[in-house]
């Protein structure tokens, strides 16, 4: 049997030769001498007072907001100190940018390039970004980070650094209005056919009560565990900094790149600013001092990046025996061999072998016993790096992953992701039934789907998978899931979610946006679709797509995209679709054009009929302070007033909001909400329906007067979760409530922040799923007591299946977590 497990990896650095793994220095990383006293040769030309200067310079140019009109000056500024460095490769990046305010006239931008060729084409990226807000000097942010640049651009050239990367200098504008700068340069990049290894990002750098606060912040993606790793490792020897890992954010330049799939560190300020984005962010108010060491740890991660043998991406593959397992990793250019330790979890590392090749042999090791491999990486210069992976010898195959269930009209499909043992010879489909697991297939499935043909009623079925190996050895269970005959198998193998996004003639707009639905379902499977103000939508993508989010966050003419879609809209809602539309101002983004309010929508036009909209209605001068729930089993939802345009503001209200009051085939589902009593000017529209749901065997649809990206994005992606996996009835994902077990399971309080009580007789087991069918709770419970409690204070907002498993079957109830 051969099991392919996927590891997170570490980089370890060793400068000796050992039969055993040094584990008496603690050590991830080992420079040997002459590269470190390289780093502390460099780093010791590094100077506050220089830092201090560039900030000040740069403070004192004047205002440097996005669109002021010394923009240009302020770019040209920062390239001609790079060419003071002696750098030949300097040059701006200009893109063009609509106005925050006037989306009718275009900007110039300028980014800042500096170019210091290295051995190899390969890219490492040092940015911050040189713009400011409107109403700040802005020192600390982020002149700091822009001083950072260039104080390291200076230092690498007066210490003469050859490297190995090509680095790559750049500050960039339109960051405080998106990120645009830094989105433009990333992506020019890429298409110029750039490859970028890592990037650095200073944003922020510069407030510190004191010169020896020793931490600085750093943001890095959780795939790239090991960057925390280098980095505090380096600023601990070079600078006295200990590098304090932050969840991932993509508030600054860094995500420009870090969404491109590319390695990022993100270093801010420990102690975050009193005086940011205000008039009192100038350089008097910065601790150039603390800013110079957060330097020195950049600058020696950044050199430590590079003379790094690229680390190995480990996996392994389990023969079947229990006794012998394959370690396989990808070809590694920086390598000329690769040594492989081994360990038991008790026991020190051992060196096992050398090879040239990208795979290794383990023999002879102990049955069902864990164990931890090293592969490191050896270069000519003889430095290591390496990936270790924890691993346990198993004789039998592991249960098959990510099954999904779904109903169609005339059989139910099971489908599984194909185990990556190579002894596999099939798989066994059981359906879970009156307590007893029935074999549906006499002969193993090879395929990775099973059809089952034999349902003739409405009820749920549940469907369990194992994985069998050549010797006959079959895994232990897959996780249960269920469905029913579905409504129409027009959707089968079609594009489980299709995103559209219109944001007119907004580009910042369209960025964010696009940015908050990356957030909201990250982990889903879906496409993304911008639309102009011309472009009608692919209709055969459309008609495949078996859930539809349509989103416009801009209410202007503009926007003209959804009423020339509205006849591809009815004729995917006639065919069994689920549609969640959010848009602002419906009475021109719906019909197509401005009408008189309140507006009135006839059932026989395709507004009315398939949209289920009855009038649409506003007020001026109405506030929306929030929305209520009109309908329980919906979850709360709070505005984000950082991501709504300013144009839809007054004194911190949304304004503009248009009320959509559905026919009879439409159900309320949240109101607005306002200020002030509806006797007020400003709450006549308060108790008006903003959304509303139609959930029916024809088609399913949820639409809401206010664009779902102005809303927390927590609550958001709680909300679309709700309704593509409840809902819209999403047979992929959670089963229903229907359960094939003994049902007498009593559970409360069901919605919950807390603590969930049940009650259920004898002994079994709770296993906790989340929207997506991953396990995230798992625990025994006993007969002693027939009321049991469990805490998931420490699980995200969310709907969860919570599942009793027992010799007699498994019962199923869904809980909400607010």
């Amino acid at each position: 049997m051969i099991t392919e497990l996927r590891i997170l990896i570490v980089f370890v650095l060793f400068a000796f030769q050992s039969a055993d793994l040094d584990a008496q220095t603690g050590k991830l990383f080992d420079l040997n001498p002459q590269e470190k006293t390289a780093i502390q040769e460099s780093l010791s030309k590094i100077s506050a007072d220089s830092i201090k200067n560039y900030m000040q310079s740069l403070e004192d140019i004047g205002t440097r907001y996005t669109y002021a009109e010394n923009r240009k000056k302020v770019a040209e500024w920062i390239a001609a100190k790079f060419q003071s460095f002696g750098y030949g490769q300097v040059y701006l990046e200009n893109f063009n940018l609509y106005e925050q305010d006037n989306y009718n006239q275009f900007t110039d931008q300028y980014n800042v390039v500096c170019l210091r060729p290295g051995d190899e084409d390969f890219q490492i990226v040092v940015g911050a970004h040189h713009d400011a807000v409107k109403v700040s000097p802005g020192a600390d942010d982020n002149a700091s980070g822009t001083a950072g640049v260039l104080e390291l651009a200076r230092v690498m050239n007066l210490a003469q650094v050859q490297t190995r990367f090509t680095i790559k200098f750049a500050t960039f504008a339109a960051e405080e209005v998106g990120l645009l700068g830094s989105s433009y340069s990333a992506h020019e990049s890429l298409f110029m056919g750039d490859s970028i290894a890592l990037m650095l990002n200073m944003d922020m750098i510069s407030n510190s009560p004191n010169d020896s606060l020793p931490i600085v912040d750093i943001i890095r993606k959780t795939s790239d565990g090991y960057l925390s790793d280098l980095t505090n490792q380096m600023g601990a020897e070079f600078s006295g900094m200990q590098a304090n890992t932050q969840d991932y954010a993509n508030n600054s330049d860094h995500h420009s790149y870090g969404k491109l799939s590319i390695p990022v560190i993100f270093f801010i300020e420990h102690v975050f600013s009193d005086y940011y984005h205000s008039q009192r962010d100038s350089v008097k108010h910065t601790n150039p001092v603390y800013a110079s060491r957060v330097l020195k740890t950049v600058a020696a991660t950044l050199l430590a990046f590079d003379v790094l043998p690229k680390v190995p991406e480990v996996s392994t593959v389990q023969l079947g025996d229990g006794r012998n397992v394959k370690l396989i990793w990808e070809n590694n250019p920086d390598a000329v061999s690769f040594q492989v330790y081994l360990a038991t979890l008790n026991n020190s590392f051992q060196l096992y072998g050398e090879t040239t090749e990208t795979y290794f042999w383990l023999t002879n090791l102990n049955p069902d016993s864990s164990y931890i491999a090293i592969v490191k990486a050896v270069n000519s210069a003889n430095s290591y790096s390496s990936a270790s992976i924890k691993f346990k010898t198993d004789s039998f195959p592991n249960a098959p992953q990510n099954i999904t269930v779904t109903g169609l009209s005339d059989h139910i499909k099971i489908a599984w992701t194909p185990n990556a043992e190579e002894d596999i010879s099939g798989y066994a489909v059981y359906e879970f039934k009156n307590g007893q697991s029935i074999k549906k297939n006499d002969v193993s499935v090879e395929n990775s789907y099973f059809s089952d043909y034999s349902i003739t009623d409405n009820l749920y079925h549940y469907y369990q998978v194992k994985a069998v190996d050549v010797h006959g050895n079959e895994s232990g269970f897959s996780v249960a899931k269920g469905s029913k005959l579905g409504k129409n198998s027009y959707f089968e193998d079609s594009l489980e979610l299709l995103v559209v996004v219109d944001a007119g003639a907004n580009p910042p707009l369209l960025i964010k946006t696009e940015e908050f639905f990356e957030t909201i379902l990250n982990g889903r499977d879906f496409e993304m679709i911008s639309l102009n103000n011309v472009t009608i939508i692919d209709p055969d993508l459309l008609f495949h797509s078996k859930h539809v989010i349509w989103c416009t966050p801009v209410a202007n003419e503009h926007v003209s995209a959804l009423p020339k879609n509205i006849e591809n809209l009815q004729c995917y809602l006639s065919k069994g679709g689920k549609l969640f539309l959010s848009t602002a101002d419906p009475n021109l983004s719906i019909t197509g054009y401005k009408r008189t309010m309140p507006t009135e929508l006839p059932t026989d036009s395709l507004s009315g009929d398939f949209l289920v909209i009855k009038t649409i209605d506003f007020i001026p001068d109405s506030w929306l302070s929030g929305v209520s729930v009109a309908q329980n089993s919906y979850p709360p939802i709070n505005l984000n007033l950082e991501t709504i345009p300013s144009g839809f503001l007054t004194n911190s209200y949304l304004n503009f909001v248009q009320s959509i009051e559905p026919n009879s085939f439409g159900i309320p589902i949240y109101t607005y909400g306002s200020p002030d009593p509806e006797s007020n000017l400003h709450g006549q529209m308060h108790g008006s329906t903003v959304a509303f749901e139609h959930i029916d065997s024809n088609f399913d649809l949820i639409v809401m007067s206010i664009p779902l990206s102005f809303f927390q994005w927590e609550d958001a992606k709680f909300l679309t979760d709700y309704i593509l996996d409840e809902k819209f009835s999403n047979p992929t994902k959670l089963p229903e409530l229907e359960s094939p077990g003994k049902d007498n399971l009593v559970l409360w309080p069901i919605p919950t922040q807390q603590f969930v009580h049940f009650e259920y007789p004898g002994t079994g087991k709770v296993l906790v799923y989340n929207s997506l069918g991953v396990l995230v709770f798992e625990t025994p419970f006993y007969n002693e007591s027939r009321v049991h409690s469990f805490d998931i204070s420490d699980l995200p907002k969310g709907m969860y299946l919570f599942t009793i498993q027992n010799e007699s079957g498994f019962v199923n109830r869904k809980i909400i977590k607010w």
